[in-house]
């Protein structure tokens, strides 16, 4: 759920400046001017993490909608969406500081976060206190204490992944880090239902089974679909220029087939509204393995994955709406 727009390297020459870890943030902006202008309006959007919010946004909806029977208000969204913003900026800026091999192409974003580095530090310092100062007003007791075991988990994530020894990360397969994000994602597009769930006030009660496998399906469903789109995109991220060739095809079988099997423990006609969301990116990635190459279409079927979640959550808000 982040944009992969790649830049090639300028060619090294003699007098090649250290490493982009090395550098001190100023010398940032001379470095990348050559790479200052986005190539569409589709990378800009991805850049600010925006496809996220809209993912988060969209599902934290659909998902309160089809267990309590009602959407969360608007202050639940706007936490959602502003938490995944914070969360998804700062990594994306953390990651932008890293040094990369010279053989690797600039992810745009990575180009982005480099040349905007004091606005967007600016803008976080001034949106976390006001997050902070809004969450008590918002959550009660319950949501809370969820939130922040999601906050501790996804806190102990970065600091796993961002710490300067990176080998235990390194050494781990290429799913470990995709799944642990969709993992979280979908927990936290979760909070709003477990938390009713915990206090007794899903419309089916809390002595009914069936409550307990239908939060059960919608977080394996959710963790899913978010895993196959962080798997794809990192894939263009790591090698853009072949795209989709060397996917883990059997890792997202596995996957496709989970979602599926979960799918199938919800009533009709959620069911068939879930099962959209691996075919939809299954036709994406089929339609992408047959046009690689170009860096607009890298671009433009990143963008694709993430349409595709917000397509199948609001058919699956949608449905909610007609069937609880």
């Amino acid at each position: 759920m982040s944009q992969q727009q790649t830049i090639p390297r300028p060619p090294a020459t003699h007098n090649a400046s250290p490493p982009d870890s090395a550098m001190s943030p100023a010398a940032w902006t001379g470095t990348l001017a050559n790479h200052a202008r986005p190539p569409s309006t589709v990378p800009r959007i991805n850049a600010v993490s925006l496809d996220a919010v809209a993912v988060a946004a969209v599902w934290l909806a659909a998902v309160t909608r089809l267990h309590t029977g009602h959407g969360p208000d608007w202050g639940h969204v706007c936490l959602m969406a502003l938490t995944v913003w914070l969360v998804y900026t700062g990594d994306h800026l953390m990651d932008a500081r890293k040094e990369r091999s010279p053989a690797c192409p600039i992810p745009y974003r990575h180009v982005f976060h480099r040349q905007h580095w004091r606005l967007i530090s600016i803008t976080m310092m001034a949106a976390a206190p006001l997050l902070m100062v809004a969450i008590p007003f918002v959550l009660n007791s319950v949501e809370l204490a969820l939130a922040a075991l999601g906050s501790v988990a996804v806190g102990g994530y970065l600091i796993l992944v961002h710490r300067r020894n990176r080998l235990t990360v390194d050494s781990l397969p290429v799913w470990f880090k995709p799944a642990v994000v969709a993992s979280l994602f979908a927990y936290g597009m979760h909070i709003p239902a477990l938390a009713a769930f915990i206090t007794g006030e899903l419309p089916t009660g809390n002595s009914e089974p069936f409550s307990v496998i239908r939060l059960a399906a919608t977080w394996v469903i959710s963790s899913g679909l978010f895993f196959l789109n962080c798997q794809w995109v990192s894939n263009l991220d790591r090698q853009p220029e072949k795209q989709f060739r060397r996917l883990p095809e059997k890792t997202v079988t596995i996957t496709a087939i989970t979602i599926l099997l979960a799918s199938s423990l919800l009533r009709f006609p959620i069911t068939m509204v879930m099962a959209t969301g691996p075919a939809l990116m299954l036709l994406i990635g089929i339609a992408a393995r047959r046009h690689r190459g170009h860096e607009f279409t890298t671009s433009l079927w990143a963008s694709a994955f993430d349409v595709s979640l917000v397509l199948t959550g609001l058919l699956l808000w949608a449905t909610a709406c007609q069937t609880i």
